[in-house]
């Protein structure tokens, strides 16, 4: 049996830093990478996996990412947040793979559950 993995694709470290108390109630270490091709080999490693992946600072390399990811590893859990909660954008992630698409203000509230459900759900 593999460990479950929770990656953070970000630039700054909000949300990791947000979500540590998460992990280590779930006996998790978060994995903040910045490059995508860190990500995928990341991911790569096994699972169950998720991955946060914040979206608004280079959305081509974001969402080509995203895309990657969704194809490659359709097992992993993506939650995309959005710095600017935009409708295209929600669509656009939505189309492209993700499994939860929130605006960064509404994160740091709804991802400990979100993570939570899709971590137990992922053991079954």
């Amino acid at each position: 049996m593999r460990f479950p993995q929770l990656i953070l694709f970000e630039a700054d470290g909000r949300l990791t830093d947000s979500l540590q108390p998460l992990a280590e109630e779930l006996g998790l270490s978060p994995r903040q990478v910045q490059q995508s091709e860190a990500c995928r080999r990341a991911l790569r490693r096994g699972g169950p996996n998720v991955l946060v992946l914040r979206a608004g600072r280079d959305l081509d390399r974001e969402f080509a990412l995203l895309d990657q990811v969704s194809r490659a590893m359709p097992e992993t859990r993506v939650f995309v947040v959005l710095d600017q909660d935009d409708a295209r954008l929600r669509s656009l992630a939505w189309d492209l793979g993700a499994t939860y698409v929130l605006p960064l203000t509404r994160a740091r509230d709804l991802l400990p559950d979100l993570i939570r459900g899709a971590i137990a759900g992922a053991g079954r």
